[in-house]
């Protein structure tokens, strides 16, 4: 693996708003969409989990997902990070994102 691709050292999941994925919330959102692609989806948190494990992604991806509800689908990452985080985007105006119905 990658120094790239590695947490830093400073990264403490339980306490960090981006769950030590990033240093924000699309580069968290972008750290997740990395690993888990977007066949995955939709999908529960145990099918995310499996996938995170056969890809071979970070702990820190991982323990972000073991965050979760259970039994709860996610169709994007979007619904996903949302679930996380209790946030949600706007995209710029004439512009949306995948996950916002019209």
């Amino acid at each position: 693996m990658s120094a790239q691709r590695r947490p830093s050292p400073t990264a403490f999941p339980e306490t960090d708003a981006y769950l030590g994925l990033g240093h924000d919330t699309p580069s968290a959102r972008r750290e997740l969409s990395h690993w888990l692609g977007r066949e995955v989806f939709p999908a529960d948190r145990e099918a995310l989990l499996r996938h995170a494990r056969v890809v071979g992604a970070p702990g820190t991806v991982g323990a972000a997902l073991e965050r979760l509800p259970a039994r709860r689908s996610f169709h994007t990452v979007y619904d996903l990070w949302a679930a996380l985080s209790g946030a949600t985007e706007r995209a710029p105006a004439g512009r949306r994102y995948p996950d916002e119905r019209a």
